[in-house]
């Protein structure tokens, strides 16, 4: 006869079972919050991706209006790191419909300064302001006084001899000098150009917006932060070489910064015969997922990064746009 109730034995039996189903039940949860947590990650990053490709493809499509064609775009293409774009600064530009002076080729001529290449150069320029309306307040006494400001790109080119290319860099905290029409900016390397020095007065200085990925992954422009769990911007630049077919010939020759064609140099490449620029975006997860930890950094155009397995997601967004401003003007207005 057995008596109501459980043996020792049993209860010890009951208890091992609950500890593994437990077990199971908190692993299948903590996956799937982890996959949830994830998941909504990358949907979040793939949204960012997506406003942040549909505003630069604004801004190269309309790069060059109102500034000379030789400053259309600029950049630092990486090998081993996202690259760098500079594209001009068109909000900066507010012309009266009856000021005729200087509307077509605005930017600010460069009297002295300039040596093409270096850091912390300080530029001499006819004015702060090439359409007379200064868009920026520089030393927050809340009155506009430049289209310059730190923090915020500057294109350099030789608008009558645009086949010298072109040299862009930073405006350094603090370079502004209104009362003296200065700006000290710094050109770094893959940026520079030194047959830019010395061009006389045809050297002008466009202001320009800068895009570039930081270490901590953040899409920056103008040192300011627009998303984070960024890992690559690649830039590609069709230049076409023989503009009586409008095709490309050679990626090695006409596609710099495109994985079969040359590393792209501003120095070598004349911006009026610019036709197309190809955008490339890598976001990614910001914890890696556990359900795939085969996953490696994706190669784009001439950045292939070691394929070192880390198991974060990603998406890849990619746009060509072609600028509406550059390969279509008949003349200019530059004095």
């Amino acid at each position: 006869m057995r008596r109501d109730g459980f043996t020792l034995a049993e209860l010890l039996v009951s208890l091992a079972v609950l500890a593994i189903i437990s077990v199971y039940l908190s692993n299948m949860m903590t996956q799937q919050n982890r996959a949830y947590t994830v998941i909504d990650q990358v949907t979040q990053a793939q949204g960012n991706a997506r406003a942040l490709l549909d505003l630069l493809e604004r801004e190269v499509r309309s790069t060059g209006g109102l500034a000379p064609e030789a400053a259309a775009v600029c950049g630092i293409d990486n090998t081993n790191q996202p690259d760098v774009l500079f594209v001009t600064d068109r909000d900066v530009y507010d012309f009266d419909e009856n000021d005729q002076n200087n509307q077509y080729d605005a930017g600010a001529q460069i009297s002295a300064g300039f040596a093409g290449v270096g850091t912390g150069e300080t530029l001499t320029l006819s004015t702060l302001a090439p359409d007379k309306k200064p868009f920026h307040d520089t030393d927050g006494d809340a009155v506009a006084d430049s289209d310059f400001r730190p923090g915020a790109g500057v294109i350099v080119v030789d608008v009558f001899n645009p086949d010298r290319g072109a040299a862009c860099g930073v405006v350094v905290p603090g370079g502004v000098d209104v009362g003296n029409k200065r700006i000290t900016v710094d050109f770094t390397a893959g940026a520079s150009n030194a047959a830019l020095a010395g061009v006389g007065v045809s050297r002008w200085a466009v202001p320009a917006h800068r895009y570039s990925v930081d270490p901590q992954g953040r899409l920056m422009r103008d040192g300011l932060v627009l998303a984070e769990d960024v890992e690559d911007l690649q830039v590609a630049y069709f230049f076409d070489q023989n503009p009586e077919n409008g095709a490309i010939e050679s990626a090695a020759l006409e596609y710099p910064g495109d994985k079969d064609g040359n590393q792209y140099d501003p120095a070598d490449w004349n911006n009026s015969k610019l036709r197309e620029i190809r955008l490339s975006f890598v976001v990614r997860s910001s914890r890696p997922d556990q359900r795939l930890p085969g996953a490696v950094p994706q190669a784009l155009e001439n950045h292939a990064p070691a394929p070192v397995a880390d198991g974060f997601r990603r998406r890849v967004f990619t746009a060509t746009v072609r600028p509406r401003n550059v390969g279509h003007r008949l003349e200019t207005n530059l004095l």
